[in-house]
């Protein structure tokens, strides 16, 4: 795992300079390599081959063929077995070297062979060709910028940023970002000029004629399967793949299904006798899920570390949280996972398994529901419609959040368009505003949120709150076999009875702690985000930020009206919550990215 820079060009100097911008994903190695072409840069934290030959980047034996690499490819053994028979030798023990053979073998059709996370610059100087790559699903990061011709990459927007750039932001994204909670689900950034390679995508980029060519590399393939057996099959292979380390490997635990799963499995399949992990709790809120993760620890007897994130250490880390995410985020409950990460780096741990992309797979969000009822209703099949809405007004004991359901299957219906917001200025809501399509059935709904509005944040947000501390997360529900084995299960299997993820925890049966695997609520990596934007430094901070004469000049929203919703949100209006920490997230940001440049 570590972190990869470059450009088209040769500058010992500048690619360091880059390196040292994002020294934290790669304490264990700086390494470069430049010729008249190309620099390519590398941070590395050693996980696989701790030894000086597995520094990068990395060469074949004539050294035609560099990389500068960050992930982890699992079934890397089996493709060296493969290569080896092939008559490739290794000098080193790592999955690197994998992708390099294999290129030299198979192309980019390496990457189709690749189980794993990875984003990576290959550089071909027999074929003045630059490749650069990245997994199925967006695990890892690359962002890229072309300038007069040229090329510059890097794992975080930071190294570019150690470029002479003008920096500008994206107006389109904000406003996407404001209005509709949008961030990381097109190849724009909140940079205008700094893109992301988009998931299952590479560049080819020729280096004598400058073309730059996109390619997208992977699609979804539906082998859905039905039987709990397999899926739970399935599951612990992908837990099994991302144990392959040469140092120890921890898990994230908040106590929900999912994470519990992966300990659980872990404890089943790990060598390791002192499995560690590591939970975000909150003492006395209705969001603790200490409980449940007492009772995960009890069954497996693994070692839990705890922290307790607060209202006040956020504010206090908030600037290296910004400048850490370097692109604005909507809301307080990835600050959780940023202290979890922490409190590993603190440990000493450098590998954790995390649960991110179970729920939307298999339905676990609450916002879930409307598609089912709309695709029940749609197929006709309204004494099954009868049945669910009546199960899930009962286990949810809350009329409320039934009527929420309802009504949004009939806003969803008859579609209508937003209703612009008081604050926004006309200006930039009516050039950037566009009509907003609406999904009837549940596994669209998946599938949209597992490439475009949810999963592709949550990712951004775990790889950088990770890698800021030196930790690599490995995700096994994102193995992409066995995302194609369950995607595409029929939407009764997934809720039923009111209660979602219904098949995984029929699979999970026997393996999971009932009183975990029988949870109907749903609480996710939450924090006490009402109390905490209530509180009097939080309303302070806020205040300040509104004040300030740099956010009363943007263009985006009339700082009168902002006002008034604030004083609103004061006297304690919490519907404008969210809408409130964009303001302040995204003014925060400009101050520190653009306005500073």
């Amino acid at each position: 795992m570590c972190g990869i820079n470059g450009f088209t060009w040769g500058d010992r100097e500048l690619v360091k300079k880059m390196n040292l911008a994002i020294a934290h994903r790669g304490p264990d190695g700086d390494g470069i390599y430049t010729d008249e072409h190309i620099s390519l840069g590398n941070r590395r934290l050693a996980i696989i081959d701790l030894s000086p030959s597995a520094q990068q980047p990395l060469c074949n034996e004539d050294h035609t063929i560099w990389i500068t690499y960050n992930g982890e490819i699992y079934n890397f053994q089996e493709i060296r077995k493969d290569l080896e028979e092939k008559g490739h030798c290794f000098i080193t023990d790592t999955d690197t070297e994998v992708i390099i053979h294999g290129y030299e073998e198979y192309g980019m059709d390496i990457l189709n062979k690749a189980h794993g996370m990875f984003a990576f610059a290959l550089y071909d100087s027999t074929e003045s060709l630059l490749y650069l790559a990245r997994d199925r699903f967006g695990i890892k990061p690359l962002y890229y910028t072309v300038l007069d011709g040229t090329i510059i990459f890097s794992s975080e927007i930071k190294g570019i940023l150690a470029h002479d750039l003008e920096k500008k932001c994206n107006d389109q994204i904000i406003f996407e970002y404001l209005i509709h909670g949008l961030i990381d689900h097109t190849e724009g950034t909140f940079f205008s000029s700094i893109y992301r390679v988009m998931p299952g995508t590479y560049l080819r980029v020729d280096l004598k004629t400058r073309a730059v060519n996109k390619k997208k590399w992977y699609s979804f393939q539906n082998h859905a399967v039905t039987d709990v057996h397999k899926i739970r099959e399935l599951f612990e292979k992908s837990v099994s793949y991302r144990l392959v380390s040469d140092v120890p490997v921890g898990s994230c635990l908040s106590g929900g299904i999912d994470s519990s799963s992966i300990v659980c499995a872990m404890n089943r399949l790990s060598q390791n006798p002192q499995i560690k992990t590591f939970s975000a709790v909150f003492p006395g809120a209705s969001i603790d899920e200490s409980e449940f993760i007492e009772e995960v620890v009890h069954t497996t007897g693994v070692h839990s570390y705890k922290v307790h994130p607060q209202h006040n250490t956020l504010l206090k880390d908030l600037p290296d949280l910004i400048r850490t995410q370097e692109e604005p985020f909507l809301g307080t409950s990835m600050y959780a996972q940023y202290c979890v990460m922490n409190l590993a780096h603190e440990t000493g741990l450098k590998v954790l398994l995390d649960g991110q992309g179970a729920d939307e797979l298999f339905a676990g969000y609450p916002m879930y529901i409307t598609p089912f009822f709309l695709e029940l209703l749609t197929t006709l099949k309204w004494a099954t419609f009868l049945r669910e809405a009546l199960c899930y007004m009962k286990i949810q004991k809350s009329l409320t959040l039934f009527a929420h359901a309802i009504s949004s299957c009939l806003r969803s219906i008859i579609p209508t368009h937003d209703v612009m917001p008081s604050w926004i200025t006309p200006e930039f809501y009516h050039t950037y505003s566009t009509p907003r399509t609406y999904l009837h059935d549940l596994n669209g709904k998946l599938m949209e949120t597992l490439t475009y509005s949810t999963l592709p944040g949550l990712l951004r947000y775990e790889d950088k709150n990770a890698m800021r501390w030196s930790v690599e997360t490995r995700l096994p529900f994102l193995d992409h076999e066995f995302v194609e084995h369950v995607l595409y299960i029929p939407s009764e299997l997934k809720i039923r009875g009111g209660i979602t993820k219904y098949i995984f925890r029929e699979a999970m049966k026997g393996a999971l702690p009932e009183m975990i695997r029988r949870r109907t609520d749903k609480i996710g990596f939450a924090t006490p985000e009402e109390a905490w934007l209530q509180s009097n430094e939080f309303i302070e901070c806020a205040s300040q930020v509104i004040d300030a004469p740099s956010f009363q000049k943007r263009a985006y929203w009339n700082a009168d009206k902002v006002t008034k919703t604030f004083q609103s949100f004061k006297a304690g209006n919490m519907r404008s919550k969210r809408t409130v920490w964009k303001w302040i997230n995204l003014e925060l940001w400009l101050q520190m990215f653009i306005d500073a440049s």
